[in-house]
This record gives C-alpha cells, sequence and structure tokens, in this order.
C-alpha cells in the first residue's frame, strides 16, 4: 500500500515538474502568481488599511524587480520589470503628500504622472522597448481620431456609474483647459503607454492573446478604490477593448486618444452638463479659528470647551458652523454658502489613507437624555458616500458610516444614544474615506441636531 501511495506520489511530480518545464505553463503559473498579489495588496488599500497596502506593494515591487533581475534576458525578465510599473503606481498615489502642498487637484495628476512617466521611460529603455515595437506609430491617423471619438461613450457610462465631482470646479476656461491638458496627457497618453504599450507588449510576447486579457484584468484590479463593482466590469470591459485596438491596429494613438477623451468627458464636462450643478468652490477658507498645529483635537481641548460652554436645559440641541462647541482642525478646509443650513457650512476634499481635516461638534447637556442624532449635509454634486462619523455618549463610542450623497441637502439619521453630563459627548467627522481621489469626493461639515426622545 504504501510502495503504492509512494509510486502514485512520484507519478504525480514527475507530471508536475514535466508540466512545469513548459514555457507557457511557467511563465503563466508565474503571471497569475504575481496578479493575486496584487489584487490582494489592492483590497487591502481599498478595504482595510491603506498604509497597509501601500507596505504590500513595496513589497511585490521589490518582489518583481528582483525577480528580473535574477534573469539575464528574455521575455520573462521583461516582463517581470514592466509589471513593476502596476504597484508603482500605487505607491506613488498613496505615499506622495500633495495635499499639504495646497495643489489644486489637478496638478495631482500633473506631479504623479511625471514621476509615473521617467519610471515607465526608464523601464522602457531597460527592456529595449523601443518606440515602434510598442506601437508610437501615426499610421492610418485619420483612423485613429475615429477610435479616439468612442472615448465620450465610454466617459458617458462611467459618468452615469460613479457620478464623480467636477475636477474643474470653477469651471473657468483656463480650468477647462488645463484640465483637459492634464487628464489627456497624463491619464490616457501615459497609462496607454504604461498598460497597452509596455505591459501589453511584454505580456503577450510571454502568454501569447492571454496577455491582452491579463492587462486588462490588471488594469480593472487597480481601479478597485472606486468601490463599485458596476465599474470595475466597465473597465474590465474598456481595458480589454483598448488592448483589442492596439493589438489590432498596432497603435496607441486611438486608444490613447479615446482613453483621454473618455477622461476628460467624465471629469469635467457631463459631471457640470449632466450633474445639475458643480461642486463647492474653493474661493474662501473657512474663517474661524483653526488648530494648525495638529488635525486631531485632544479630549482637553474637548473638555475645555465644554467647560466654558452655556449649560442649556434638557431639550433638542443643534449645533452649526460658526456656533460654540463647534470647532475644526485643519488647513484645506474651505467655506460653502448658499446650500448649507442658515447659509453656510464647511467641506473639504476626501482623503484615501491619512486625513489632515477633523470637525468636532460639542453639545452641553444639563440631564440625562435619550436623543436622536442627525446630520444635516448639505446640497451639492460629488458629495462622499463613505463619511464616518464617530460618536461619542454616556455608554461608550461609536462609528456610523452614511452616504453624504445619499442624503443631498436633508437630515441623515446618525442613530440613538443616551448622553448627560457626566463625560464628554461629542461627534467626530474627518474627511478620511477611503475613496479614490480621481473620484473628486468631497465632505461636507454642517450642524448637527439631538432631538430628545425620553
Amino acid at each position: 500500500m504504501v510502495n503504492r501511495l509512494a509510486a502514485g506520489w512520484g507519478g504525480f511530480s514527475r507530471g508536475i515538474r514535466l508540466k512545469l518545464a513548459i514555457p507557457i505553463i511557467r511563465h503563466t503559473l508565474i503571471a497569475v502568481f504575481y496578479l493575486i498579489l496584487i489584487t490582494l495588496a489592492e483590497i487591502v488599500t481599498t478595504y482595510a488599511d491603506p498604509q497597509a497596502g501601500v507596505v504590500f506593494h513595496s513589497v511585490i515591487m521589490a518582489a518583481l524587480l528582483f525577480h528580473g533581475s535574477m534573469i539575464y534576458k528574455g521575455p520573462l525578465r521583461r516582463f517581470l520589470i514592466l509589471l513593476s510599473l502596476a504597484p508603482l503606481i500605487r505607491i506613488l498615489s498613496l505615499s506622495i503628500p500633495l495635499n499639504r502642498l495646497g495643489l489644486p487637484f489637478i496638478y495631482w495628476y500633473l506631479v504623479i504622472g511625471a514621476l509615473l512617466a521617467v519610471a515607465a521611460v526608464i523601464a522602457g529603455r531597460i527592456t529595449d522597448m523601443g518606440w515602434t515595437r510598442i506601437g508610437w506609430s501615426i499610421k492610418k491617423w485619420p483612423y485613429q481620431l475615429l477610435i479616439g471619438g468612442i472615448g465620450i461613450g465610454l466617459g458617458l457610462v462611467e459618468y452615469w456609474i460613479l457620478r464623480p465631482g467636477p475636477l474643474a470646479a470653477t469651471m473657468d476656461i483656463w480650468d477647462i483647459l488645463m484640465s483637459m491638458f492634464i487628464l489627456m496627457v497624463f491619464t490616457g497618453v501615459l497609462e496607454e503607454f504604461i498598460f497597452r504599450g509596455l505591459m501589453q507588449s511584454a505580456s503577450m510576447q510571454l502568454l501569447g492573446r492571454f496577455g491582452l486579457v491579463y492587462i486588462g484584468l490588471l488594469f480593472a484590479v487597480l481601479h478597485m478604490g472606486y468601490h463599485s463593482v458596476e465599474d470595475l466590469l466597465f473597465v474590465l470591459f474598456a481595458g480589454l477593448l483598448f488592448g483589442w485596438i492596439v493589438w489590432k491596429t498596432h497603435s496607441l494613438l486611438g486608444a490613447s486618444l479615446a482613453h483621454g477623451i473618455a477622461n476628460i468627458s467624465l471629469y469635467v464636462f457631463f459631471p457640470f452638463f449632466l450633474g445639475g450643478g458643480i461642486s463647492p468652490v474653493p474661493s474662501e477658507k473657512a474663517v474661524m479659528p483653526i488648530l494648525e498645529a495638529t488635525p486631531i483635537i485632544s479630549q482637553q481641548e474637548i473638555d475645555a470647551t465644554l467647560a466654558a460652554q452655556i449649560i442649556l436645559p434638557p431639550s433638542s440641541l443643534l449645533l452649526d458652523d460658526g456656533d460654540s462647541g463647534f470647532l475644526f482642525a485643519g488647513t484645506s478646509i474651505w467655506q460653502g454658502s448658499v446650500d448649507g443650513m442658515n447659509g453656510s457650512y464647511l467641506w473639504t476634499f476626501a482623503a484615501q489613507s491619512v486625513p489632515d481635516v477633523v470637525v468636532t461638534w460639542l453639545p452641553a447637556f444639563q440631564g440625562c437624555g435619550r436623543y436622536q442624532v442627525e446630520a444635516y449635509i448639505p446640497a451639492g454634486v460629488g458629495l462622499t458616500d463613505a463619511a464616518r462619523y464617530r460618536i461619542r455618549h454616556l455608554r461608550g463610542s461609536e462609528s456610523v458610516t452614511i452616504s453624504q450623497s445619499a442624503y443631498n441637502g436633508a437630515w441623515a439619521p446618525l442613530g440613538i444614544f443616551e448622553f448627560g453630563v457626566q463625560g464628554s459627548a461629542n461627534i467626530q467627522l474627518s474627511n478620511l474615506t477611503g475613496e479614490d481621489p480621481k473620484l473628486m469626493r468631497w465632505v461636507g461639515f454642517d450642524a448637527v441636531r439631538w432631538v430628545l426622545l425620553e
């Protein structure tokens, strides 16, 4: 019995070794292994901890470069080195603190894109990927221009899926032209150069036609940060379409134009013409005292503020921006008007990994009671779908996540809690939502009310 099992295992292991000796099978397994790792890193980044995700992506990038450097030459070496650009995209997008520089968001694409372009060109030179080889050709350019036109339709479909805020918030001619240029160059041309030019060329050389599907899957995985299954499927379709176009035409021109036009339509034109308005315009900084030193309000500051407040009789309470008991910390916060409670509110762009704005509401209670807590959401296009309210009450604290866009211009219920004089009751909301910055989501900070139930 033992001999038969040993013989069976020996035959099985020999069969595995023989299959792994076939280059296409071995290379496919290696490629799928790294795709699984990148997918897991994106899941960690999107749904768990962005900082841990950056570490995960860094390890993957180091492994790809080390693996590639161990191979003297050949398609596998080329594939591994160029695949390292995928985790690099996420590392750059999450690690550079551009929000600290006060740059308009559209210039984030330019800064990150410029760094990524340098890395891509160097990787292409190292792997001998010449311009003609990857598809930089203007042959049949009228046909390529027609292909570019499909970007309008793609942008419209993705707009209906994501409903992003407009990238050019003020919508003057300079904002429109600059947004169009940056989106065309750094999302259209650059992304097609990296994914379809470098990666797909190397992938198809290594894996055959499956290489086209592989890069389409990778392209979709890196859009997981949009928190939308529908968009993930749409991006997979778009990636496969762009890959097929480049493969059939042997040119990046048409796909680059279509990609750039799709993003221009998605982030500039459709939010303005179909969104029924625009995002708040960051023309005025909030004028109330700001805690510059740190974006976190300490418990000592909360206690001191409570002690200085006038004690109100037990009843329903309302705290609006500008009231005593409304505190905020951070620098990138602006004041909106008209669409907020009593004609004003504060807002800032959503952050994916590290918050840079925190607002605290500090109510004052004279007696104990159970209250229905509600937050007023200002009206506007592009509100976050993942506002994380932290409620501290008499029994402890709880975190409540709501979609502000679902309560546009209305009161959003946060729950029923018990409050009293003892303890420092407060509600905190930061701009940390975990949403991809490309969505241009913003977080509104307005009135909170406590409706006395008993």
